[in-house]
């Protein structure tokens, strides 16, 4: 049986078909402390920049230092940490706490009730992890370090049971509709925030298109390699050939570096993983550029309609179908054209974040009343 579910009490604002929602222009006076992790600066740059225009007074706080007084709520992007020093500081300030989770949970075929144990086992084994140091802030202890590594997705699972055990004031924020509808089915007060378009991932520069076919990221799996390696076989052996930026050939690429190669390419390739995860960071990078995303079928993780605003098609056709599309340039083009519209106009962090702290004020108001 379900527990209560929270989020029936308060209608968020974003849960509506793309094209339908509604711009919120209304300005908050938040105290926003933004945890920084010491990587992936970028991404949680990018949430101040959103904050700071909606009005919010934003303050960088390092997850493993004591945080400043008269905070009005702290969010974590990521998490790109452990979230044990977090909530250790959340708690002792008493302010409201938002989590926007990036990161993927565990199979959604592992029945519930191995999932919940495995990750509270998970999380205990983060918190046993730690030691309080003497400036009072929880730090691992260093034969502890080596056990932060594993399980890395029972853990986020987990850090949302805790959140819930500890009765947190908080606001879990996914990325994905899918991931959102799983963890309410849980019991969870979650939320979706498509963390989307930002004008720093890219632009339509107006380049010649003369890379056919781009892999860009980290490979991560055996099945996307092993995939990734085929496909590549396939379309050479068509004539085609493919770029792979994977940190191992060619190395990663950033800002306008990474603007302007995604500017010369045609069509990018969304190999996923594990078949429930979110890659929509993908969708919102090519787009953003105007590059056409052929994927394999994913679960409905954002509102952009397959045969609309990308090609999906099982992996056993990709290579015939990037041929196809590489030479109907109009088809391609429009429908590369369709989502950048969608991601520049609808799917945006900006948007995002006006949405979750329209659904925080929601919360503190009711907890007034």
């Amino acid at each position: 049986m379900h527990d209560h579910h929270p989020e029936k009490d308060i209608s968020y604002p974003n849960e509506v078909s793309l094209g339908t929602i509604k711009h919120m222009t209304k300005p908050f006076s938040f105290k926003v402390g933004l945890i920084y992790w010491g990587k992936q600066s970028g991404n949680v740059a990018n949430v101040g920049d959103m904050l700071r225009q909606l009005g919010c007074q934003v303050t960088h706080v390092p997850f493993d230092r004591p945080f400043p007084e008269s905070l009005d709520l702290t969010l974590a992007f990521g998490p790109y940490g452990s979230l044990v020093p977090v909530i250790d500081q959340v708690q002792k300030g008493n302010q409201f706490f938002v989590l926007w989770m990036t990161e993927q949970f565990p199979a959604p075929v592992i029945p519930r009730w191995l999932t919940r144990w495995l990750s509270g086992v998970r999380t205990q084994v983060e918190r046993l992890a730690f030691r309080r140091h003497e400036d009072g802030v929880l730090r691992p202890f260093a034969k502890g370090q080596s056990l932060l590594k594993m399980g890395l997705r029972f853990r986020y699972y987990g850090d949302l049971m805790w959140l819930k055990r500890a009765k947190i004031p908080s606001l879990v924020v996914v990325g994905s509709q899918w991931i959102t509808d799983y963890l309410r089915q849980d019991g969870f007060d979650a939320m979706t925030g498509f963390y989307g378009y930002h004008e720093v991932i890219g632009r339509d520069l107006g380049l010649k298109r003369d890379i056919p076919v781009l892999w860009l990221g980290k490979i991560g799996t055996n099945r996307r390699g092993k995939y990734l390696r085929k496909l590549r076989a396939e379309l050479s052996r068509r004539g085609v050939e493919m770029m792979v930026i994977d940190g191992v050939e060619h190395p990663y690429v950033f800002g306008e570096v990474r603007t302007e190669l995604l500017n010369r390419t045609k069509i990018t390739v969304n190999l996923l993983r594990r078949e429930w995860d979110n890659h929509s960071m993908r969708f919102y990078l090519a787009s953003a550029n105007k590059v056409m995303v052929v994927s394999e079928p994913t679960y409905a993780h954002i509102p952009l309609v397959p045969g609309e605003h990308f090609v999906s098609v099982p992996f056993t056709e990709m290579a015939d179908t990037i041929c196809h599309y590489l030479e109907q340039d109009e088809a391609r083009q429009r429908i590369a054209a369709k989502a950048h519209e969608a991601v520049t106009t609808e799917l945006t962090m900006a948007r995002a974040t006006q949405q979750i702290l329209t659904a925080v004020q929601a919360k503190l108001n009711q907890s007034h009343a």
